[in-house]
């Protein structure tokens, strides 16, 4: 978990202040069973004295150690105001994470809980599975490709819980996504081909298969969409054969429901498409 924590002669003032007392401060599990303390980190810092002196703390998990090229990317340790996390969500499946934000800690002092400070993690990207099933008898079907396209960079920005921020979107977990950058990333799964399972008696316990698991960015404004390839067998003129069926950016439903820490699942059902010659 990595940590910002500013120190402020008084409450926090997104105008002036700055993570000058923590700036992405590794924060780790502690593994020796017989510490009192379940987290670690290193060097140790010590709360203010002064009653007017206090400490606001904001957190974010994996970590990341800030280098250029981070996902997320960090806001400096200078830039004034809540920290903020720019993410470049990767096209590839096995590369995305995700993203945790903690409800930020404000204007904190020793005194409040007798130095123990709380992260309250929330999930900030939205996780979207997709699966597939058959929708008829036919036998062989097999999915060649599938892909998502959609938003590709977005900006999290944490915000006073008690206030909900100053931008449309912020919510009360204290942060709030933002996107500048319309750009759309193709995201594609680890496999590269499913076998369409058999369809059982009913459509209640249809089997399904699971194409992939993606964190994406929670933009319910973004046209987001899915491409598929699937083949079945068919028979053309007395010849077994196999046909492929491409459909290419179609439209994705419920994207009003891709908020930050939703689960939105997609069963896609494949089908045989007849096609018929005249003789």
């Amino acid at each position: 978990m990595g940590v910002f924590t500013y120190f402020t002669n008084g409450n926090f003032d997104a105008a002036t202040a700055t993570p000058n007392f923590m700036y992405n401060q590794l924060v780790e599990k502690n593994t020796n069973i017989n510490n009192n303390y379940p987290w670690t980190y290193n060097p140790v810092k010590f709360w203010p004295t002064n009653g007017t002196d206090l400490l606001s703390f904001f957190a974010y998990a994996p970590y990341v150690d800030g280098a250029a090229g981070s996902k997320p990317e960090l806001s400096g340790n200078t830039a004034k105001g809540f920290p903020t996390l720019t993410y470049t969500i990767p096209a590839a499946e096995a590369n995305q994470i995700d993203l945790l934000a903690a409800t930020p800690q404000i204007n904190k002092k020793y005194s409040d809980n007798n130095g123990t400070v709380t992260f309250p993690l929330k999930h900030a990207p939205t996780k979207v599975a997709v699966y597939i099933k058959s929708g008829d008898d036919i036998e062989g079907k097999r999915v060649t490709a599938f892909s998502i396209q959609s938003t590709k960079k977005g900006t999290l920005a944490f915000c006073d819980p008690a206030t909900g921020g100053d931008t449309d979107n912020a919510n009360a977990n204290g942060f709030a996504w933002s996107f500048t950058d319309l750009t759309m990333e193709t995201f594609k799964p680890t496999e590269t081909s499913w076998n369409v399972p058999l369809k059982s008696g009913s459509d209640t316990d249809n089997p399904t298969v699971q194409l992939a698991t993606f964190y994406l960015l929670p933009n319910t404004t973004a046209e987001s969409t899915f491409s598929i390839t699937y083949t079945y067998p068919g028979v053309n003129e007395n010849t077994t054969d196999v046909q492929s069926i491409t459909l290419e950016n179609r439209p994705l439903p419920s994207l009003d429901r891709w908020i930050p820490g939703a689960f939105i699942s997609y069963t896609y059902s494949v089908t045989k498409k007849y096609r018929y010659r005249r003789h």
